[in-house]
């Protein structure tokens, strides 16, 4: 058992000969969050090798060695090694002082809150931390010893990193005094077993709490937008008392409380109470929650969206669980490659389409509103120019604040809401943030440009989609329009920008020779490009076939809602099973389809994995289009009253 605690520690720190500069990079590669999807489909990639290739002879040594690591001798050498710095020398002495005078309470509680190595190896489980908060809570509470004591003497947690190979690494909880530091930590692991692994590191967690400058400001933002919200609930509650008591029958209305959405601007519009009370009235907790969970909606609103969109969201946090948390956070990760042997469970590893619905939505949204306000105000070309830039701005000013409030809070103060051996750790510079992404780029989001630049190092990484769906709605006008203006012009250009990001994604998938599974039991004739800066998942290029799907969707919505009605029982029979049976073979080919593959059946060459990655989102949001068309011109039946239903109304609801 020592030995191999004694291993498992040396492998966390680096060799005794690296620097800090250098230890500081290395523990940077390991701790950068991981929002990538790539990063966690490779991650689930390396457990598959891992479930299917155990551990040699060496590794099995090198696991059991570190069972017997001797934490007290660890302690020792820290107090007589001139290499180690002096308050870590002196906190370690202290503790040994503790055990030779009879009081070895905090030095048991030392060596049991470290990680221990013991069973789940081979099902995955590559982290042992210990027990963080009995760490953290190691005292000396006899007054016989306190004046014995260094000052601000306590313990501290810290992760070490112990590399078997180039692509597996365990992690570690250790416990030592807080005055020893990263670097004290992985001199010591690496002194004691560094002969056993090398290249090992440690990382100790930063305890301080308090509030930089940066988070202070956040901090006082926050409480400000608190203050108004609260005034303006009053404001508004007093309103309503003062209208009651005059027996006023005017109701409080702010534009679009409706469900209403107006894409053109329309400075004819006025509210009733006045734009200094609809601006008031906007940050209101009742307004807000009045809106948020109403559930009428206009004659025209396409209501089977909010189920879809339900539905999709759902999606997209079951697949997030299963990939990132299988491959990073579970004791049992490679229960996610069980997963995949089963046919049912193929819908939760191609969550990623549930991204290309929201395209879908957004585009068919977008062409369906416009076409709505272009045929309403008979908008003509000058006009349609001169209103581009408001337009713009107006989805800017109507999605940047919240999206910013967001990147400040997760910047600021989201790393001092809690604390653990998973939460994350700062490092050189020591920025108390849960994101050290956005401390740097943060602006590329503001800008909606965070997919072009730097997408290594993204900020909120998630927020790719945003910036894929704003620069997709800078094109969606001109095609719209197009549309409006003159049909056959409209659908041409629309079909080219489809099939031109079509044949983008056969190619960016054919230079990336991207796989099409994480699947162990697949087998390939290629090698996969790796990790690309502009990929393949990633960029508006190859991402916007499902939104260009969507805006034709919108413009075919448009223009038979009110024709088919009046078509014969026959046609509308023919139309719809047209419509269900591409949406279900559509849909269902690409969840399933590659099931057979996944399962090693047969070996995947190349061109199959090209065609797969640039046809299978266009596949999937014709097939969903289908069903949205077939909902909307009332031949859904059950299934368009279920995704109706007004209870998915404000589950799905984005307020933005």
């Amino acid at each position: 058992m020592k030995s191999l605690l004694r291993m498992i520690y040396a492998v966390s720190f680096v060799t005794i000969n690296l620097g800090q500069v250098e230890l500081d990079e290395h523990i940077n590669d390991l701790v950068t969050p991981a929002y990538r999807l790539e990063h966690s489909l490779h991650q689930v990639q390396l457990l598959a090798n891992l479930h299917t290739s155990p551990f040699t002879l060496e590794h099995e040594e090198t696991h059991a060695a570190l069972q017997d690591l001797d934490i007290k001798e660890l302690l020792e050498i820290a107090a007589s090694d001139p290499l180690v710095s002096e308050s870590c020398k002196n906190s370690s002495a202290f503790l040994l002082y503790l055990s030779l005078a009879g009081n070895s309470i905090p030095i048991e509680a030392v060596v049991d809150s470290w990680g221990k190595p013991s069973s789940g190896l081979l099902t995955g489980r590559m982290k042992y931390r210990g027990n963080y908060d009995e760490c953290l809570n190691i005292s000396v509470s006899n007054q016989n010893y306190t004046h014995l004591m260094p000052d601000d003497f306590t313990t501290n947690y810290c992760t070490a990193y112990l590399p078997f190979s180039k692509q597996l690494t365990f992690q570690l909880g250790a416990c030592v005094p807080k005055a020893c530091s990263s670097w004290d930590v992985t001199r010591l692991l690496n002194t004691t077993i560094g002969h056993l692994v090398p290249h090992v590191s440690a990382l100790c967690q930063d305890q301080n709490r308090t509030l930089n400058a940066g988070s202070t400001v956040a901090l006082v933002v926050v409480i400000l937008m608190i203050a108004i919200c609260l005034f303006a609930t009053i404001y508004e509650g007093g309103l309503q008392l003062i209208q009651t008591w005059c027996g006023s029958n005017d109701t409080l209305v702010t534009n679009g409380a409706d469900g209403t959405e107006f894409l053109l601007p329309d400075a004819s519009k006025q509210t009733e109470n006045g734009v200094l009370t609809k601006a008031i009235l906007t940050f209101s907790f009742y307004n807000n929650a009045a809106s948020i969970l109403n559930t009428d909606q206009p004659k025209s609103a396409i209501t089977c969206l909010h189920g879809i969109r339900f539905f999709s969201m759902t999606w997209v946090i079951l697949g997030h669980c299963i990939i990132f948390y299988s491959a990073q956070k579970l004791d049992n990760g490679t229960f996610a490659l069980d997963l995949m042997k089963n046919f049912s469970t193929q819908a939760i590893f191609s969550a990623t389409l549930s991204v290309d619905t929201f395209f879908v939505l957004s585009g068919l949204l977008v062409a369906y509103l416009f076409l709505r306000d272009f045929h309403r105000r008979q908008v003509q070309p000058i006009g349609f120019l001169q209103a581009l830039p408001v337009i713009y701005l107006h989805r800017y000013v109507r999605l940047t604040p919240a999206y910013a409030f967001m990147i400040l809070i997760i910047t600021t103060l989201g790393w001092y809401v809690s604390n653990g051996p998973e939460w994350p750790n700062p490092v050189s510079p020591p920025y108390h943030t849960m994101d050290q992404s956005c401390v740097k780029n943060w602006y590329l989001n503001i800008l909606y440009v965070n997919n072009l630049f730097d997408t290594q190092h993204q900020c909120a990484g998630w927020g790719w989609y945003l910036a894929n769906d704003t620069q997709f709605f800078l094109v969606a006008p001109f095609i719209v329009y197009l549309l409006y203006l003159n049909k056959w012009i409209g659908l041409i250009m629309g079909i080219a920008s489809i099939l031109g990001s079509v044949v983008a994604a056969l190619v960016v998938a054919d230079e990336q020779r991207t796989y099409i599974t994480v699947s162990t039991s697949a087998k390939y004739n290629f090698t996969s490009g790796g990790t690309f800066e502009l990929s393949l998942y990633s960029s508006p290029w190859t991402r916007y076939q499902s939104y260009g799907v969507g805006i034709m969707a919108g413009y075919v919505i448009w223009e038979l809602k009110d024709q088919a009605s009046k078509w014969s029982k026959i046609v509308a029979l023919a139309v719809n099973a047209v419509l269900w049976s591409m949406a279900i073979v559509l849909c269902m080919t690409v969840v399933y389809g590659t099931y057979d593959a996944e399962q090693g059946h047969h070996v995947i060459h190349l061109a199959e994995a090209v065609s797969y990655n640039g046809l299978s989102r266009v596949t999937w949001s014709i097939g969903l289009s289908c069903l949205i068309i077939s909902c909307t011109l009332g031949y859904g039946g059950w299934v368009n009253d279920f995704l109706s239903w007004r209870g998915f109304v404000p589950l799905s609801r984005r307020r933005t």
